[in-house]
């Protein structure tokens, strides 16, 4: 049958505050805010309804793994890993208000074994790093970003990181958002970036799938190993709990060894709305189904 809304509107936006602003104004009904934690905790104490996914590896540095980046060498890859701090990253771009660590799941989940990720040690990212430029690399890389205040704050943190060790960053800045995700998805023009690929409660296996599956198309990095691949449907094909934590317990120690990405730690996504929104629906990977939705007017509760 014919939907309850006449029109959906999406409206482009220049970061999470804003979001939250043109929210709180009355400009849009609905917004989704990621990785924005104070945003988050303001549009929390304000009382909006909605969707809050606290989920694991939400907070990632994504590194081309493809020929002729500086990322094909694993070792390059390992010395960024082992170089930056996630704790660094949350204080400068969460406000300290997130949690710090390089696990695929958070100890919060139910998915959690005990399997630790890699740790900040910089006396190991220099050694790293220096093998792989005995071999010719110059230590160059291209950090892109928009200028949104959280993803510009961990770049100059991940820049301060690198460089301390060797590396020479250089901050890219793409023109907004999409000019970034046609840069990282379509182009494949980028070294290194900020992203997300959230490790689910309600089905683990798809987002580790989407992120380091040699056939994902939603995998930005290219990173492509069959051992990686196997692993991941263990994971899918798991029968228990236990065996599906196992299995990811094995993602994360190859993980470890391989570098895919960096994970810098859980983070919140929240998807907001105002009070006349009524009748939204989510899925797993927090996509809104707006089929059934509908307004009621000047914000009031209103049987349907």
């Amino acid at each position: 049958g014919k939907p309850p809304l006449d029109t959906v509107r999406f409206v482009p936006t220049s970061g999470a505050q804003s979001q939250y602003e043109s929210l709180k104004s009355g400009q849009i009904d609905m917004t989704y805010i990621l990785r924005d934690e104070a945003v988050i905790e303001q549009a929390l104490d304000d009382g909006y309804s909605g969707y809050l996914s606290p989920t694991g590896q939400n907070g990632i540095g994504t590194i081309n793994n493809r020929e002729g980046k500086p990322g094909a060498d694993v070792r390059v890859r390992q010395a960024i890993a082992y170089g930056v701090d996630p704790a660094a990253v949350n204080t400068r771009a969460n406000n300290g208000l997130g949690t710090a660590s390089s696990e695929l799941v958070p100890q919060t989940s139910r998915w959690y074994d005990n399997t630790a990720g890699i740790p900040f040690d910089q006396v190991k990212a220099k050694a790293l790093l220096d093998q792989a430029k005995s071999d010719g690399y110059d230590g160059k890389l291209r950090y892109l970003t928009t200028s949104e205040p959280s993803q510009q704050a961990t770049a100059l943190t991940v820049q301060a990181s690198l460089n301390a060790i060797g590396f020479d960053v250089t901050i890219d800045y793409a023109t907004d958002v999409t000019d970034l995700v046609r840069r990282v998805y379509k182009d494949h023009d980028f070294d290194m970036t900020r992203g997300g690929a959230p490790v689910g409660e309600e089905a683990p296996y798809l987002n580790l799938y989407n992120s380091m599956a040699s056939d994902s198309k939603n995998n930005p990095s290219g990173f492509a190993d069959p051992e990686m691949d196997a692993m991941i449907t263990a994971v899918q094909t798991a029968s228990t709990d236990d065996a599906v934590r196992e299995a990811i317990s094995k993602v994360q120690e190859y993980a470890n060894a391989t570098v895919p990405y960096v994970i810098w730690g859980p983070a919140s996504v929240l998807t907001a709305w105002d009070g006349n929104v009524h009748g939204v629906v989510r899925n797993i990977t927090d996509i809104m189904f707006l089929g059934g939705a509908w307004i009621s007017p000047n914000g009031e509760t209103v049987e349907r």
